[in-house]
């Protein structure tokens, strides 16, 4: 039994191996003599791939190549290659336009039993000169003349572009460079100012330095007007500061340009540059400008500011009075008070009633109440309502006199006589006064009204 197990055993690792040389020897392989090519362009490079059919049969391929360059590849589409037996096959690149680098497929197919095979193919083509350049054109626009080029490098280059401008005769009058790192196809623009150039024909070249590389285009130089405004406003707290800026794009100089600016009228306008007129309307004021002369490429300036200071002032002054007239409320309204008031208590006899105030904003100190009466009033002296006054009398009249000592903030007396009036006509009294001092020692007098009895 042991004996047939060996057997067996050796039997199938014989089988094994022996499938396994077979399916190898089966499999269908293919290389590429060298997967990155070089080749100049208008120049040929060729390179081969090997198929290696370890096959019984003979394979049918065909073979093709994808990427992103022109069809300028030449390879063999349809070919034979017997069992076990190998085919070399040529690839032939040819690129006649485009330069740079570029990844291509190399692709094998056999339709009799399904073998695809692909390879990678890394082609650079390069230019002797190193750049391709096409597409070249000038324009002139605001005393500018502008170039455009296309170019693409075949790989990736720092390039220095060298742009002229050459007058009918071929000599370079102006010029100008540009340096710029490209990789792949890019649209390069510069230009240079023509403004101080007569009129006539020209040429633009460009060209890339270290190489022969050039392209040329012609232009002409007319006879243009061509004046631009750019208009700037700087905004401040005390005024607005307007500023014209006038751009001579043309090739002629402008004598005795005008410019206007029309305002609002009742604006303070302060003028930085001198008019050369004012226009005036019902709603505006137009300022008239004159600028001597702009040559070509010149800038002018204007200037005026429009004043916001007098308006601040009329709104402070506007203020001051408000505080003014509040403080005056204020004092007013804090000053002590004496009213004088009377009733009639019968023909001729009146009572006299003094109210006294303080108002202030501290305590009034020795206060002292005068008021004075005319000859024709005679005083009631056993009736003064509480407290009592000094009474002088003399050939003029009689005056009366409080001493109420100090009165509190909010404080109010009330003082009182009677009188009895001589005379049958109606009669004026005169004001009462109030004398005071303050905590600041200064002095202070406060009349009431008149009073007329009747």
């Amino acid at each position: 039994m042991l004996k047939q197990l060996l057997s067996l055993t050796v039997f199938l690792l014989i089988s094994v191996q022996l499938a396994t040389l077979i399916f190898a020897q089966e499999v269908v392989t293919a290389n590429l003599s060298s997967k990155d090519v070089v080749v100049g362009i208008g120049n040929i490079s060729v390179i081969n791939f090997t198929i290696n059919n370890p096959t019984n049969a003979s394979l049918i391929f065909s073979a093709s190549i994808f990427g992103d360059y022109p069809k300028v590849i030449v390879v063999e589409n349809n070919f034979v290659v017997p069992g076990n037996s190998s085919a070399v096959k040529p690839i032939t690149f040819n690129p006649k336009e485009d330069i740079g680098r570029f990844s291509l497929t190399l692709y094998l197919e056999s339709s009799k039993n399904g073998k695809n095979l692909s390879m990678p193919i890394n082609l650079w083509v390069q230019h002797p000169d190193k750049y391709i350049m096409k597409n070249f054109e000038s324009a002139v626009k605001n005393n500018l003349v502008a170039g455009k080029i296309t170019v693409k490098p075949h790989d990736k280059l720092k390039t220095d572009f060298v742009f002229d401008i050459l007058d009918i005769n071929g000599k370079v009058i102006k010029s100008t460079e540009l340096s710029q790192e490209i990789e792949k196809e890019e649209t390069i623009e510069n230009s240079i100012d023509v403004s101080d150039l007569s009129t006539g024909k020209y040429s633009l070249k460009v060209s890339i330095k270290g190489t022969d590389l050039s392209r040329s285009s012609d232009f002409d130089i007319g006879l243009s007007r061509s004046i631009k405004q750019d208009r700037k406003v700087a905004e401040g707290i005390l005024y607005d500061e307007i500023e014209i800026l006038l751009y001579n794009y043309g090739n002629l100089a402008e004598n005795g340009y005008k410019v206007y600016e029309e305002i609002p009228k009742g604006s303070f306008v302060t003028l930085l540059t001198s008019s050369s007129d004012v226009i005036k309307s019902e709603k505006s004021v137009k300022y008239e400008f004159t600028i001597d002369s702009i040559r070509p490429g010149e800038v002018a300036s204007i200037k005026y500011r429009i004043e916001k200071w007098q308006n601040l002032l009329i709104y402070l002054v506007g203020i001051v009075v408000v505080i003014a007239v509040l403080i005056s409320l204020l004092f007013l309204n804090t000053k002590p008070k004496i009213r004088k008031g009377f009733s009639k208590a019968s023909k001729g006899q009146y009572s006299i009633v003094l109210e006294v105030k303080n108002n202030g904003l501290s305590e009034m100190k020795d206060v002292v109440v005068r008021d004075f009466l005319q000859p024709a009033v005679k005083i009631k002296s056993a009736d003064f309502g509480g407290l009592s006054p000094n009474i002088r009398s003399s050939q003029i009249g009689t005056e009366l006199l409080w001493k109420l000592g100090n009165l509190k903030r909010g404080e109010i007396r009330i003082l009182s006589y009677s009188i009895e009036n001589l005379s049958a006509e109606s009669l004026k009294l005169s004001t009462a006064t109030i004398n005071y001092t303050t905590g600041r020692k200064n002095r202070g007098v406060v009349r009431s009204n008149e009073l007329t009895l009747q």
